[in-house]
């Protein structure tokens, strides 16, 4: 057989071919990927808070961007903001996320302005099973998928699921 070519490409400085998979800072300003753009963007960003957070690349561009919402300066829903940017015009993403970003009582205008900028079609909340299938997690997860606003303005369904898993399955619960 032949061998497949390598799918990485790491450095500021490399031309992204497709396919690729790409090792750089999501928020480095520098890191050339293209003007085409992804068709799939699949993610788990880092959960921490800026305090928390040693990404200098991160705080700049927070800095840089005072209209977009960050509760909390949570590096995931920077990841948020900056995915739309790098899809296709018929790309699709789907990121892996702390619940707060969508349930939590102080991320109203972040959720207003972020839903209002793209097109979700699918929510899973992974609260029931979040610690059964991420084992020492601290948060619970939702992944949601999502393409760039498709400019129409109108209001789309969007499918929400919250599997369930039989409580004696739960981190500190019986038979565990």
């Amino acid at each position: 057989g032949q061998k497949l070519p390598s799918l990485m490409k790491s450095g500021a400085s490399v031309r992204v071919s497709r396919p690729a998979v790409v090792c750089g800072n999501f928020f480095d300003t520098s890191l050339d990927l293209g003007t085409e753009g992804f068709d799939l963007v699949i993610g788990n960003p880092p959960w921490a808070s800026r305090e928390k957070s040693a990404d200098p690349m991160f705080r700049r561009w927070v800095q840089a961007h005072p209209e977009l919402p960050v509760p909390g300066d949570q590096i995931a829903c920077g990841f948020m903001w900056q995915t739309p940017s790098r899809l296709s015009a018929e790309g699709c993403a789907c990121l892996l996320l702390p619940t707060a970003v969508l349930l939590n009582n102080t991320t109203g205008a972040f959720q207003q302005k972020w839903f209002g900028s793209v097109t979700v079609d699918r929510i899973v909340n992974f609260s029931d099973l979040s610690f059964v299938l991420f084992p020492g997690a601290k948060r619970p997860a939702v992944a949601v998928r999502f393409s760039r606003e498709n400019g129409s303005g109108a209001q789309r369904d969007i499918v929400y699921e919250s599997p369930k898993v039989d409580v004696r399955s739960q981190r500190g619960g019986p038979g565990v």
